[in-house]
């Protein structure tokens, strides 16, 4: 029995949609395997079409980009299927760049991203990575916001949990500072930083529970209809405000999952008072709900296709 599930478990940690899809990488890690683990600091790890990225490999998201090429498979499929060239994007919680990185590649040189990081280191290696895409590959224009969305212009505090040093993710919005590693920041309205008038094809957000006040601060937005699609991350699932307030202006949400062979739009985990431990809880709230279930039905990963090489260009 012992031995089963260790076989069990060998089998799921190498039967991952980024190693199918990429067996080299399945090489890569287990050749990491006997080296010296990764010096903490920022090293620049490569993204899937080509592009750079600099991370470090003992973080979240610098380890996952490191053995598996990628950070948050699904979250990143659906951004890139949901965007066409020349649209514009806005990444809320944006913190190193990586889903910015997946929205850059997606809208191409004529499109646009907005990138809201509001923690100022977080948002120093943001602009180095949007710094680099623009100088080697010409990527669109990437506008770096050092600000937190919220209901409000004013200022706040961003409270640092202990796992920050390994996770960057998980420092959270509040009125008042709790402990000695808050940190003071400034609160936009997403209805002040985009203009009126303009759309924007998809919006991620992930600011750790600060979503549904993060909204109240795009009412203009959501009520004009200007944001099509909307990405975002809830653990609360079929108790979310964040799912109810949307559904009442005119939303239709999917859980989004991951299977092996491509992302799945799953409308029974919305029925559920919380997600398994084990899974990401993404949702996608879209005012395209044919359209949505068309582009994410194609099995397979585009996200972790090569670039053509014909598209690389280095500057000299």
């Amino acid at each position: 029995m012992l031995r089963s599930r260790g076989v069990n478990s060998i089998v799921s940690r190498v039967l991952k949609a980024e190693y199918v899809f990429r067996p080299t990488r399945l090489a890569r890690r287990v050749t990491r395997m006997f080296r010296a683990p990764a010096q903490r600091g920022e090293h620049s790890l490569s993204l899937p079409w080509g592009w750079p990225f600099l991370a470090d490999p003992t973080e979240e998201i610098g380890l996952a980009v490191s053995t598996l090429g990628i950070y948050d498979l699904v979250v990143c499929e659906a951004l890139t299927r949901l965007l066409e060239s020349g649209d514009r994007a806005l990444d809320v919680g944006a913190n190193i760049g990586l889903m910015t990185a997946v929205m850059a590649h997606a809208v191409g040189p004529h499109g646009s991203v907005t990138a809201l990081e509001p923690h100022p280191e977080l948002q120093a290696r943001l602009r180095r990575n949007a710094r680099i895409w623009r100088e080697s590959f010409g990527s669109p224009k990437i506008e770096c916001l050092q600000v937190a969305a919220s209901d409000r212009k004013g200022s706040a505090h961003l409270n640092i949990p202990e796992a920050f040093e390994s996770n960057s993710g998980l420092g959270s919005v509040s009125a008042s500072a709790a402990g000695d590693r808050s940190i003071p920041i400034q609160l936009e309205r997403l209805d002040d930083i985009v203009p009126e008038g303009t759309a924007i094809a998809v919006t991620k957000i992930d600011i750790e529970g600060h979503e549904i006040v993060a909204l109240a601060g795009a009412q203009r937005l959501i009520e004009s209809r200007a944001l099509k699609h909307i990405i975002f991350e809830d653990h609360n699932v079929g108790r979310s405000e964040v799912v109810a307030h949307l559904r009442a202006h005119g939303y239709v949400v999917f859980a989004l999952r991951r299977a092996l062979f491509g992302p799945v739009l799953d409308s029974e985990l919305l029925r559920q008072d919380s997600a398994p431990a084990w899974e990401a809880p993404s949702f996608i709230a879209t005012l395209d709900a044919s359209g949505t279930r068309t582009k994410l039905a194609a099995r397979g990963w585009r996200v972790l296709r090569a670039m053509n090489p014909s598209e690389i260009s280095v500057p000299t």
